[in-house]
């Protein structure tokens, strides 16, 4: 890029932009969300929550709802905040994941 800018402004002032235009998109790929795979399963009618970052090997988890509503949604994964958005995921698992978690708040307000 600074080589063709020569004609229309200073070789250093396009060095600059350059380099800032690498980091600006360098750090932009640095705060993309990593995806996070979740999984509920059932253990003497208890959920037992578990997240994967490659969907391979599981970390058991405990998972709370924290907000729930018809465009975001949050829950704390083990101390983690995690916000969903609707395009966080497909609209029947999210749905499910909705579901589950309401499901759990039922039990443990029925079970004090």
């Amino acid at each position: 890029m600074a080589l063709y800018a020569s004609w229309w402004i200073d070789w250093r002032v396009a060095a600059i932009i350059a380099v800032v235009a690498i980091a600006a998109g360098y750090r932009h790929y640095l705060e993309t969300p990593e995806r996070l795979y979740l999984r509920c399963t059932y253990e003497r009618e208890r959920p037992v929550w578990e997240s994967s970052i490659d969907a391979r090997t599981w970390q058991t988890k405990t998972c709370r709802l924290i907000r729930l509503g018809p465009l975001l949604s949050a829950i704390d994964l083990s101390g983690r905040r995690v916000w969903l958005w609707p395009d966080s995921s497909g609209v029947d698992s999210l749905r499910h994941l909705r579901e589950t978690l309401a499901e759990q708040v039922e039990r443990a307000d029925f079970s004090s």
